[in-house]
């Protein structure tokens, strides 16, 4: 059970490298600031190793990703020299609070890297004024602490112990062994069915990883290598089927010197394309492809011509035509012009600004103990939207509840033992592992490991753990208060949970062309239409003073209904189709209908934020040469590159 748990969150371990990694460094800079500057040294090195940690992945290769990091060391130790004088503003630090905060979310339309990099810098201020306010503020051992912890923590951030790379390089080399062996068989019914059977196992569980957030902890050029993973494995996933299609030829047709000459040429193009991650040439062989296709086997050659298709695809890689993530630069003119009250990224700054903003205030003002905290606390749980907010900071204050029961009930049991140190260290683990997970266990560990920390520190530990919560309480009133009140959004995540309904309807419909699947294609359409009309009705609903993403949604919907109609217009030509001329077609259809299918999943892959690749036309992809058919799929591919780009 805990196997099937952990294997829903980070099916391919990537969480668990990442935590390994996170704990050495926490570990480490805690050691050696401890050792050589003392304990406020500790304090800003295990800081500056959690926020390195935490940041998101920055863009570019590791010496870029460097340089960032590095710019986080000397702007954190640049600041720590002024915290005093911000601290003796009093609440007229809520102005320099505010117009900070605002710049850094602002950073993110123009570079982003810049805005994660200062977002940290945030925590380090935050820290500096918690530290502050007790009175103890040791600047110079405190600079000590974030050069150690940040260098330390940097260096281990950018250690590969595993690359996107080599990932993919793995599952390309395992799917492309599995379907080598499925043609070495091609005359053999049972082992083929057996080895055909593994690969679509293995297949489904590569699948499963790419559907996970924990694939995003990946550090090396993310993007890039996240689409190149997923070409390779849905191509991969093309000659899989092909060679499930073609196998009836082998048993059916009578000559076998012909056959074995396929199967040759075959075998010869799969290993060739394993290497293209050897930076070897890749050439492919087609004479027995040409055989075929001037013999009597008319159909066993359409066959063949979309497996060597797909052959073509995967040596020529579609990187060029693959649409990245990828953001040119902008220009200054650009960047002003972006800068506006209908810019998703400049609301949510001035929301995080103002929250932020009034925390500082009522620390100021009510003179709070530790008050700061809650500063903290708005930054944890505010989201672009009051509902995500809300059920961020429900969970968080569930999870600090249960974290800190369990705490207390380690204290208690086994604070004079000796596992109780492993056990803190455990739990420091637990806290970057479970950063993947849903917030509930994250936040439940994240109070257990505080808690646990504290109690070897301070004897007054169970003071300072009520007085977290209650910051946390208030932190959570605050961006709920100010998202709601200020920057209430219509509901953005209710319309992208129907559009995904929608797609993934779409997507289902397009799989039931065959005349025997005529009923599951009725229901498949009754249910895409019920899910257009909830997505309108969501678009209706929605706050029209936000015209642009209405605007925007209403297009969408409108290019979802108008692919819908062209289905089931492409389903009444297929109908039409006499049956000797549809037999013909029929696998050159089938790999044309598989190409509409995968474009509806990438969509919803980007709109849940996970690995895609996307071509902008399809009609060089097309197999079948019905001029009808595949006018039909090159109208249903160019309304899916719109709503791709509406995304």
């Amino acid at each position: 059970m805990l196997k099937n748990f952990i294997k829903t969150y980070d099916p391919a371990n990537f969480g668990l490298t990442y935590a390994l990694k996170a704990s050495i460094s926490f570990i480490l800079c805690a050691s050696v600031s401890y050792y050589f500057f003392g304990f406020h040294a500790t304090v800003f090195a295990t800081n500056a190793s959690i926020s390195i940690f935490f940041i998101n992945s920055l863009d570019g290769n590791d010496k870029a990703k460097l340089k960032y990091l590095y710019l986080y060391i000397f702007l954190s130790c640049l600041a720590l020299p002024f915290v005093a004088y911000f601290y003796e503003l009093g609440w007229w630090l809520v102005v320099p609070t505010f117009l900070w905060m605002s710049f850094v979310g602002i950073c993110a339309i123009f570079n982003p890297n810049l805005n994660k990099v200062l977002s940290i810098v945030n925590m380090t201020g935050l820290v500096a004024l918690i530290v502050q306010s007790n009175g103890e503020f040791d600047i110079q051992s405190s600079i000590y602490g974030v050069i150690v912890g940040g260098v330390i923590a940097s260096t281990l951030r950018v250690l590969h112990i595993g690359t996107y790379g080599k990932f993919t390089k793995k599952t390309y080399n395992l799917l492309l062994n599995d379907t080598t062996k499925m043609a070495q068989n091609l005359f053999d019914q049972k082992t083929f069915d057996e080895i055909a059977l593994q690969c679509a196992n293995h297949i489904d569980s590569i699948k499963k990883i790419f559907a996970n957030q924990s694939a995003n902890l990946k550090d090396a050029r993310l993007i890039i290598h996240h689409s190149k993973a997923i070409f390779y494995l849905y191509k991969t996933e093309d000659i899989f089927y092909s060679l499930i299609s073609l196998k009836r030829y082998f048993i059916n047709i009578k000559d076998n010197s012909l056959l074995l000459e396929v199967q040759k040429e075959i075998l010869h193009n799969l290993n060739e394309l394993k290497n293209i991650f050897k930076d070897e040439k890749v050439s492919l062989k087609s004479e027995a492809l040409n055989k075929i296709q001037n013999s009597k086997f008319s159909i066993f050659a359409a066959s063949l011509e979309v497996l060597y298709s797909k052959f073509e695809l995967i040596k020529n890689g579609g990187e060029d035509k693959i649409k990245l993530e990828k953001k040119s630069s902008k220009s200054l003119k650009s960047i002003i012009s972006e800068i506006n009250l209908q810019n998703d990224t400049v609301i949510n700054s001035l929301k995080l600004a103002l929250g932020v903003s009034i925390a500082i205030f009522i620390t100021q003002v009510t003179k709070i103990d530790h008050g700061v905290w809650i500063a903290i606390g708005v930054l944890s749980v505010s989201r672009a939207t009051s509902y995500m907010t809300r059920v961020v900071g429900f969970d968080n204050i569930k999870g600090a509840m249960i974290g800190i029961c369990i705490a207390f009930a380690l204290i208690y049991t086994l604070k004079s033992t000796v596992i109780f140190v492993p056990l803190i260290m455990l739990f420091i683990f637990l806290t970057f592992y479970l950063k993947i997970f849903p917030t509930i266990y994250f936040s439940s560990v994240f109070m257990a490991t505080f808690t646990l920390v504290f109690s070897e520190i301070k004897a007054d530990f169970l003071e300072l753990v009520v007085a977290r919560f209650a910051d946390i309480l208030i932190g959570f009133f605050v961006a709920f208060g100010v998202t709601f009140l200020l920057f209430r959004k219509a509901s953005a995540i209710k319309l992208n949970s129907n559009l995904s309904s929608v797609i993934a309807k779409l997507n289902e419909l397009s799989n039931f062309f065959s005349q025997s699947q005529k009923a599951k294609f009725i229901i498949s359409e009754k249910s895409v239409l019920t899910s257009l009309n909830i997505y309108k009705k969501a678009i209706l609903e929605n706050d029209k003073r936000e015209f642009k993403y209405f605007k925007t949604s209403l297009e969408i919907y409108k290019n979802l209904e108008e692919i819908n109609g062209l289905i089931i217009n492409l389903k009444d030509y297929i109908k039409s189709i006499k049956h000797d001329k549809l037999d013909l077609i029929k696998l050159a259809l089938e790999s044309d209908i598989k190409i509409i299918s995968t474009r509806f999943e990438m969509i919803e892959k980007k709109l849940n934020k996970l690995p895609y690749y996307f071509y902008d036309s399809v009609e060089d992809k097309l197999m079948c040469h019905d001029k009808t058919i595949t006018y039909l799929l090159n109208l249903i591919a160019s309304k899916q590159t719109k709503v791709m780009d509406l995304i």
